[in-house]
Formats: C-alpha cells, sequence, structure tokens
C-alpha cells in the first residue's frame, strides 16, 4: 500500500533491498528518479516510505525517505543507533588512537559506543587487560573482556542489538567477522586473516549490508578505519564528548574554554584520566584547533 515503511538493507547498482520486520514485507525497490534531482540517495539504515511499481522484476519504488537520526557515508549507513568497537588484546595490538577517534565520531553523530576487548583468554594478554581497564575504566563507558572461544559474550550483544540498528567496527584481524557469525547463525560472513607481517589483517568487507537478527538489525561494514573527526565537522570543544574524565574537571578551570593543553589555571591534575589517554586528548585536540583555523 502507498505510505507502506520500511528500513534498506543494502543497495546494489541502484536495487535496494527493503525490509519490514513487524509486517515480514521484504522485496526489492528503485528510488523515484525525483531523488536525483534533490542529489538524495538512499543509505543502507534508511527508514523510507514504498509503493508498487510497474516493473514486476522490481515490484516496489522507494517514494521518500524519512529523517535520519546520523547519516556516515564512510561506511555508507544511516540511523546507526550502537557501535561494537573492537580492539583485540593481542594481534593486531590495540590502537587506542584510533579507539578515542572514533568514540568522539559515535558520540558526535549520537551513535552509543559499546567497547569490545577480545582474544582475552589468550596466555600472556593479562598486561594487556588491566591497561585497557586502567585506561577506559575511569570514563565510565560500558566495556565488555571478550573471549572469542566463548559464547558467553553473545546474550549481552544482543541485548545490545535488540530494538536497534548496530554495527562492528575495529583493525582487521580484532574478531569482528567471528562474533558476527556468531550472532548471525546462519549467515556466513568472510573471516579477515591476520598477515605474517606487522600483524595486519586484511580488510573481507567490501560493501554495507545489514541483516535482521534479534529483534534488530546487524550491519556489516567496510570503512570504518577511514572515519575521522575532520569529516564529521567536528570541533575541538566536541572533542569532550569523548572524555568524560575533562568534562568532571572542567568547571574547576579558571578559564570555561579551557583546553586543558597546560593552560594557566587548567585543573587538569585533577582529572581521572590515564596519562597515555590525556597524551592523545592533546594531539587530537591540537590537531583540531589546527584545522578548525582552515575551515
Amino acid at each position: 500500500m502507498p505510505g507502506d515503511h520500511a528500513r534498506i538493507l543494502r543497495g546494489v547498482a541502484g536495487v535496494y533491498l527493503l525490509h519490514n520486520p513487524e509486517t515480514g514485507f521484504k522485496g526489492k525497490a528503485k528510488p523515484r528518479g525525483l531523488f536525483r534531482k534533490f542529489d538524495q540517495s538512499p543509505l543502507p539504515g534508511d527508514l523510507v516510505e514504498y509503493e508498487s511499481s510497474d516493473d514486476p522484476s522490481i515490484p516496489w519504488v522507494i517514494t521518500s525517505i524519512l529523517e535520519r537520526k546520523n547519516e556516515l557515508r564512510r561506511p555508507p549507513l544511516a540511523n546507526l543507533d550502537k557501535l561494537f568497537l573492537t580492539a583485540a588484546a593481542e594481534l593486531p595490538r590495540a590502537d587506542y588512537h584510533y579507539l578515542d577517534r572514533m568514540l568522539a565520531c559515535c558520540l558526535f553523530e549520537g551513535i552509543e559506543p559499546i567497547l569490545l576487548l577480545t582474544k582475552c583468554d589468550l596466555p600472556g594478554t593479562e598486561e594487556a587487560i588491566d591497561y585497557f581497564k586502567a585506561y577506559y575504566g575511569p570514563a565510565g563507558f560500558t566495556y565488555y573482556l571478550v573471549s572469542l572461544e566463548d559464547d558467553a559474550i553473545l546474550p549481552h550483544l544482543r541485548e545490545h542489538i535488540r530494538g536497534n540498528l548496530v554495527a562492528f567496527a575495529g583493525q582487521s584481524g580484532v574478531g569482528k567477522s567471528t562474533l558476527m557469525n556468531r550472532l548471525l547463525g546462519n549467515v556466513h560472513l568472510e573471516t579477515g586473516a591476520i598477515s605474517q607481517q606487522g600483524g595486519r589483517g586484511r580488510q573481507t568487507t567490501r560493501s554495507t549490508e545489514i541483516y535482521a537478527v534479534d529483534d534488530g538489525y546487524l550491519a556489516d561494514t567496510p570503512g570504518f578505519q577511514s572515519l575521522n573527526i575532520e569529516t564529521l565537522d567536528l570541533e575541538g570543544p566536541d572533542l569532550l564528548l569523548a572524555y568524560p574524565e575533562l568534562r568532571a574537571i572542567q568547571q574547576e578551570c579558571r578559564f570555561a574554554d579551557c583546553h586543558h593543553l597546560g593552560e594557566l589555571g587548567c585543573a587538569v591534575d585533577q582529572a581521572r584520566i590515564h596519562p597515555d589517554r590525556l597524551e592523545i586528548y592533546r594531539k587530537l585536540r591540537r590537531d583540531l584547533d589546527e584545522y578548525d583555523k582552515y575551515r
């Protein structure tokens, strides 16, 4: 019927797969030509209205795109609710600069980050686990220590998926595809292998595809490695979204617009923040402040 709603699960060559879990509807659709006139393009994750077309091979047409909660271009994805931000306790070594940058991107876009540290069952990872807990513990973010050989984490992840659109992000080789395979069950994703040179993994996902699972949606996406704070127009003060330890002492600083870079009267010595995390904050803040000069 005209005006029916669905979510876009994927788009290939201008053809989109729609899904409505409430009605059980699933079908292929093309967008109205009017979208091109207004330079609009449907994205996976979009909530859309659709109606019947005159093409039996593609029986539906997308008539409108509903307002987006957020919009990511790399990877192409709309209306993301939560992100499983994934790192490993061993090989590849966790990149905390990347993790902190992604936290800022998530919170700026209204996406709830869930931190996962994988491979915690491997021998010799105790020091890496303790460091992760000391690094993020004072920040108050939700995090889980994960064994890839144990399904105990799955109920927790499914609870986060329920009623939401969720994706994984992280370096290649940290176990994202392994966890997705277990969550999706009968959908088998290619699992990336770690190369023998430098512990780097290979990206195995080439396009965004969303799967209906656990009364919610799980997105398999490429490209989160290339997401950065500059592409989101994130400004210096917005970086504090990812650093609640610094927000907690903001009122104690001599000046309300303190950057926490060593200014006179800065109260950063009162912050419960890991020194390495403070160093990364300061690097990101300096980069953003420099970038702001040329906007």
